[in-house]
């Protein structure tokens, strides 16, 4: 019968009640879901609400007010219903209420497939005219499952169709990603949020926030996804929140009808594939991103895809802006920048005015949701950009709407404690918050067998780290970094400075280091075999290489050095997009050591200073530097 079937994760609230009653009783509630009974010449009527999104509209509301009037009820249209023993092939449309004697046992999306396990059954209790659902169980220590994502099969272009997303006691191969979610000591009363980024199509519910599920092995919700004319593949995302922390994530790979034969379906990635990590050395739980935003190429429509989230305010918002020439715009930063020495009234103009343009590229969603959030938590807000997108920088974003502080330059890499991450199944998700530094390397090279500019102050940077911070120093030759990546970590958590010349060409991208013993060495040739979850051979690296050629064509692009390095399990990188100049770089080197090492200050917050204390007349060294990793990680190093 239907009711086996029926989500009983709800609150039943009389319509009748004052808003100020009712908000109190709502905020009480501990239950995702809120359906609200009107009484009207003794009929019954329900209405279905999210129960943040209630709170939200109670609060707005004149308190004396019964509810069913302040939110205009009668002018909506009530949710069907039907009897608890129903057959499940009963057809209805859209949600419905189960009815049993009178009473309201649950509710449903749709008809869902009887192969879902169904629901605990649920407790009717009265409180004051209101009933909840559900049934009250021992609080487990974990609670495991994993993501699911529905398959709707082959679907056409232009089409809508709906897909149930949620959790399965058993793991989906046919989804592209879907590792296992554990969430250590839950609340069963707080729902994970799942929210959806989708290329090749978008998320069509009126509502397209962050939906609850509650913490069942068989819980699910649902969502209407729009099919985009010329797509010819919908990459549906799910992502999964609990607390405000990011526990997991699902992707399916929709193929769509083209012409008479549709393609097939492109092919899942092995199970097990996606990197997750448990090592002493790190740990996940420091300060929680204020917005995370992730942006996705959608090669079909020629768009970046923006899902934008943040837990205060609640935010989940999507957006698309056209992909533009990002390879050469790179480039264009560093080649412009280099024939004005990269200092001075004429670079930094030009680095404001390509500033102006990166900008141009953020849809209005991202200034909306920047704002509301500094508004809300009135300070610095911690932002995480997770992109599979190489090439702009979007720290060098510039203009009024962005600007958080009059105080400091408008740059978003200096408005914002900022951090980057690479979106691949090979790169360790999610970047841990917190690294424990229990080797400290570092490499200079006395060049100069093929006639390399010297690097004087490299040489000083290393022989500071080895005398402030104890450091071990590493031959800059390729017998000596290789004899740090091609084995077996000896200790976890390897932090290693290179202060070395650099090259790189985005137009072939090929990138190298030039080795002190004249050996270029590409990122590819850099470590060897690693799986996915091992410890990594360098846990964090800062490339300190002075000369790395221009912007798009250099060591700071996420497809070289940061996005090779990330799949061989490094945990946090930062290099230069540009050429910068000695004496600033070892001075921007030195001052990072001592805040992130000695002070422990996190990584992003010191970059965010160092960024805001630039001045263009002397270099524009400070703001070349990009930061993969969490925006909150801190280096916890004791050294002797």
């Amino acid at each position: 019968m239907i009711k086996t079937i029926a989500e009983n994760n709800f609150y039943l609230l009389d319509g009748d009640q004052k808003v100020g009653d009712a908000r109190n009783l709502v905020a009480a509630a501990t239950y995702p879901y809120i359906l609200i009974e009107r009484k009207d010449a003794g009929e019954r009527f329900f209405y279905l609400y999210i129960k943040d999104d209630l709170l939200d509209e109670l609060s707005r509301l004149p308190k004396p007010i019964p509810v069913k009037l302040a939110l205009r009820l009668h002018e909506q249209t009530p949710l069907p219903t039907l009897a608890a023993n129903a057959p499940l092939t009963a057809k209805a449309e859209d949600c419905y209420v189960i009815l049993e004697n009178d009473q309201v046992v649950g509710f449903i999306y749709e008809e869902k497939a009887e192969a879902i396990s169904p629901p605990a059954p649920s407790v009717p209790e009265s409180s004051k005219g209101s009933t909840r659902g559900g049934s009250t169980v021992e609080e487990p220590d974990t609670f495991e499952a994993y993501p699911s994502i529905s398959d709707p099969g082959v679907v056409k272009p232009g089409a809508t169709f709906k897909v149930f997303v949620g959790f399965s006691p058993e793991q989906d191969e046919s989804l592209e990603e879907g590792e296992l979610i554990v969430i250590d000591r839950p609340d069963e009363d707080v729902p994970v949020k799942i929210s959806l980024m989708v290329t090749g199509g978008k998320v069509a519910d009126k509502d397209n926030r962050a939906k609850p599920v509650a913490l069942d092995a068989d819980a699910q919700t649902s969502f209407t996804i729009q099919v985009n004319d010329q797509a010819t593949e919908v990459n549906i995302i799910a992502i999964y929140r609990y607390n405000k922390r990011v526990v997991g994530n699902a992707m399916r790979i929709v193929p769509v009808e083209q012409g008479v034969a549709a393609p097939a379906p492109t092919p899942v990635v092995e199970a097990g594939k996606k990197c997750s990590l448990s090592i002493a050395s790190v740990s996940f739980d420091k300060p929680d991103v204020d917005l995370t935003v992730l942006i996705r190429q959608d090669r079909s429509s020629g768009e970046l895809i923006w899902q934008l989230d943040a837990p205060n305010p609640e935010i989940a918002a999507q957006a698309a802006t056209p992909i533009a020439d990002a390879r050469e715009f790179a480039k264009k930063i560093g080649s412009e920048l280099k024939a004005e020495d990269f200092k001075d009234d004429l670079a930094h103009n030009i680095l404001i005015t390509l500033g102006e343009s990166i900008a141009d590229l953020l849809p209005d969603a991202f200034f909306e949701a920047l704002k509301k959030v500094h508004d809300a938590i009135d300070r610095t807000p911690r932002l995480m950009i997770w992109t599979d997108e190489a090439y702009i920088p979007w720290e060098l974003a510039y203009g009024k709407r962005l600007t958080l502080d009059d105080t400091h330059p408008r740059f978003l890499g200096a408005q914002t404690i900022l951090g980057r991450w690479w979106l691949h199944d090979r790169v360790v998700t999610p970047p841990p918050s917190g690294l424990k530094v229990q080797q400290l390397s570092a490499i200079a090279a006395n060049y100069d067998p093929f006639e390399q500019a010297a690097l004087p102050e490299a040489l000083v940077e290393k022989t500071f780290l080895e005398e402030k911070f104890k450091a071990i120093g590493v031959p800059a030759t390729s017998e000596g970094v290789l004899g740090m990546t091609l084995a077996k970590p000896v200790i976890e958590g390897n932090l290693v400075h290179m202060a070395l010349h650099g090259h790189s060409d985005s137009v072939f991208n090929e990138q190298k280091l030039i080795l002190e013993d004249g050996k270029g060495l590409s990122p590819n040739a850099m470590f060897g075999s690693y799986d996915c979850g091992d410890s990594p051979a360098i846990a964090f690296m800062f490339l300190n290489a002075c000369q790395v050629g221009t912007a798009g064509e250099t060591l700071g692009q996420a497809s070289g050095f940061p996005g090779t390095l990330l799949k061989k399990g490094m945990l946090g990188f930062i290099a230069p997009l540009w050429e910068v100049h000695d004496v600033a770089a070892r001075n921007f080197a030195e001052t990072f050591y001592e805040e992130t090492l000695n002070k422990k200050r996190p990584v992003a917050e010191v970059l965010l200073d160092l960024r805001r204390g630039y001045d263009y007349k002397e270099s524009l060294t400070p703001l070349a530097y990009l930061f993969y990793g969490h925006p909150g990680l801190t280096l916890d190093y004791k050294h002797l």
